[in-house]
């Protein structure tokens, strides 16, 4: 198993699809996008990312401010990878997020828009970090403000 340290890193932008795609996964942080079969620690870092997800037909959506999706592959073999692997985690200490995220498609397979973190499918630990930002579609846009000091 790898390990991962993201220390001091920080991301800034818009990630936005069109109207006229259609994905079948669209997972996406401002750091890390998708996090499976590793261990990886996130330690005073940040992220501004907005994202404007205006596509269709998206099976699995994972959004986050600082990763899109912590998955355990051994545990949702949905996915069609090996079984093999031993389990992975996450955990963000002394970080935080501000921006806001659009998502048109409130349909899929599975789905988790957050502010820090759009999926935890595998052991997550947050302390003192926080989030500050706006969650909703484009009719009707939600502000909300997070502080984790120790989530599990």
């Amino acid at each position: 198993m790898v390990t991962v340290l993201l220390n001091s890193v920080w991301s800034t932008g818009l990630i936005y699809t069109n109207s006229g795609a259609t994905l079948s996964e669209f997972l996406v942080g401002g750091l890390v996008g998708l996090q499976s079969d590793q261990k990886v620690t996130i330690w005073k870092s940040y992220s501004t990312v907005s994202f404007d997800n205006e596509a269709g037909g998206t099976s699995r959506l994972g959004v986050g401010g600082l990763v899109g999706a912590n998955i355990d592959y051994p545990n949702h073999t949905d996915w069609g990878l090996s079984t093999n692997s031993t389990t992975a985690w996450l955990k963000i200490s002394e970080s935080y997020t501000t921006g806001s995220f659009t998502v048109n498609n409130l349909n899929p397979t599975w789905y988790g828009t957050g502010l820090m973190i759009g999926v935890a499918y595998a052991p997550t630990t947050i302390t003192n970090s926080f989030t500050l930002g706006a969650i909703g579609n484009h009719t009707n846009l939600y502000s909300y403000s997070e502080m984790y000091r120790d989530w599990e």
